[in-house]
């Protein structure tokens, strides 16, 4: 009988380790701030299985110990592998229990908003602007949620409306976003001070999601707040270890993410569009060439009659897994005309 509680003790601590190392929380039967309860598990062992195989008959008893020393040995191995392992807090603090896997947003099954973005969709949001960025390259205006039909999340106006601080070009009231307790204001501060991004994460926030009045944190301060705080899978509330800044650095770190696999210029560039001062471009060519590229249809936008936005579509599962899908409505158009200029940047 021993031996058998022995066994199912062992596989149960080998099954936990192998989950949190494979980083699928979903199959864990204990969140990891309890792995050191394994500690404990070790320790019963020792002190009750033990001593209680000292009254078995003698030909159990040696392999009732024996038994019990190998669980033990096995586990501190264990233990002390993952405790080697440098864990970053941004990593461990991201486990949230109890989500379905493969599911996307917009399915009809009901899923928690601490699993997935509870309106729906993300826009991954790429400009033109010809004052800003590298020359070949679209930057960041944003990455935004939106409902399933496509339509902008719903703003409660009962909520007070806020002011952007008056150092902001374009200050304005409105209301921002969805969570008054993470507005902010110095987001580029705390992205510099977030202790687990990687290396030259703000030379690329400076790169490729640039302000074109210069002042790069009212800009990302406004994205953060009027968009950002209506992702709800990044609420501190969901993680059961939040670090602080956890949930603006995800935000602003995904849409980069994107933005570098979905490259615009290069979708444009591969079927011979390139910026020129002179021709104009057929719409059709840019839609047909980003959806060669990708196998999702664009939506447009533009300005003066120039190319000045390019949106792609997303669902999400598995909590941050961006599947491109196409516009949820046939307006891709926009405000362009049916050819459009796609000027060089004057840098």
């Amino acid at each position: 009988m021993l031996i058998v509680v022995e066994i199912e003790l062992l596989m149960f601590i080998i099954t936990e380790i192998n989950c949190i190392l494979s980083n699928v929380a979903q199959a864990c039967s204990v969140p990891w701030p309890h792995i050191f309860a394994y500690s404990d598990i070790i320790a019963h062992l020792t002190s009750v299985y033990l001593p209680l195989s000292y009254y078995l008959p003698p030909t159990t008893r040696k392999q009732s110990v024996k038994s019990i020393m190998i669980a033990v040995s096995v586990a501190l191995t264990m233990l002390s592998g993952i405790l080697a392992v440098p864990w970053s807090a941004s990593t461990l603090s991201r486990r949230q229990d109890n989500c379905p896997l493969d599911v996307l947003s917009c399915s009809p099954r009901e899923v928690d908003r601490c699993c997935l973005p509870e309106h729906g969709l993300l826009l991954l949001v790429q400009q033109w602007d010809i004052t800003v960025g590298p020359r070949n390259k679209f930057t960041m205006h944003g990455i935004w949620p939106d409902t399933c039909l496509g339509d902008k999340v719903p703003v409660d106006q009962n909520r007070p409306m806020q002011r952007d601080p008056a150092w902001c070009p374009g200050s304005h009231k409105e209301w921002q976003g969805c969570d008054d307790n993470r507005i902010f204001f110095d987001i580029e501060r705390r992205l510099e001070n977030y202790p687990n991004k990687t290396d030259g994460f703000m030379e690329q926030m400076e790169t490729f999601w640039p302000s074109n009045n210069g002042n790069n944190n009212c800009f990302w301060s406004h994205e953060w707040n009027r968009h950002g705080t209506c992702v709800s899978n990044l609420d501190p509330s969901c993680k059961s270890d939040p670090v602080e800044g956890e949930d603006i650095y995800a935000f602003f770190s995904k849409a980069l993410e994107l933005r570098s696999k979905y490259d615009l210029h290069q979708a444009l560039a591969a079927r011979g569009i390139f910026p020129n001062q002179r021709a104009r471009v057929n719409i059709n060519r840019i839609r047909n060439a980003i959806q060669k590229k990708f196998n999702v249809g664009p939506s447009l936008r533009c300005k003066n009659g120039a190319l000045n936005e390019i949106t792609l579509y997303f669902k999400v599962k598995n909590g941050d897994q961006y599947v491109p899908v196409q516009p949820p409505h046939s307006n891709w158009k926009g405000s362009c005309t049916d050819t459009v200029s796609f000027p060089p940047k004057d840098l």
